[in-house]
């Protein structure tokens, strides 16, 4: 999304990209990774164990990217991976998330950021309601519905990551 090949007419990509309500989980590489790209906003998310075949890399992933967002997700790393990486890229903005077991490479979140399990249900990637996620997002949601189709607000504020959590949904 920027247009940086010698080939290309040297206009700059100047529209914006949303990767939302996305739930990846035990890939062999990044979850989510933007490389290259302007203005991309990564929103309520839900990224489990992945990088199991690549060493550099997070649950989130930005490289020689620019004006980016990152906020409303869950990132849960796998043991001795990153959760999050930041390679190469400015103007960025990562905050609203939960971030569990592994370190960050050169991100700076901001202090809304929660270091936490997200306490999934057994088995599954849903929310229980004891989770640090439940009405912790940021703001309005970009969309109105969660990755099943239920309203962003069940309950009352935002919930952080795919699917926000819902009273009795297969507990």
């Amino acid at each position: 999304f920027k247009n940086i090949n010698p080939g290309g007419n040297g206009v700059l990509y100047n529209r914006s990209t949303l990767v939302y309500n996305n739930l990846c989980f035990l890939n062999g590489g990044q979850g989510i990774h933007c490389y290259r790209a302007n203005r991309v906003s990564v929103v309520n998310n839900t990224c489990y164990k992945n990088m199991k075949s690549f060493d550099f890399g997070g649950e989130v992933s930005l490289s020689e990217s620019q004006d980016c967002y990152v906020y409303n997700n869950i990132l849960f790393a796998r043991d001795g991976k990153n959760v999050a990486l930041e390679f190469d890229s400015t103007g960025t903005y990562w905050n609203f998330n939960v971030m569990h077991n592994g370190p960050l490479f050169n991100v700076t979140p901001f202090r809304q950021t929660i270091y936490s399990n997200p306490n999934f249900r057994f088995g599954t990637l849903r929310l229980r309601a004891d989770s640090p996620a439940v009405n912790s997002a940021f703001t309005t949601p970009v969309y109105p519905f969660d990755i099943d189709g239920f309203e962003r607000t069940i309950g009352g504020a935002l919930d952080m990551g795919a699917a926000e959590y819902t009273p009795g949904f297969d507990d």
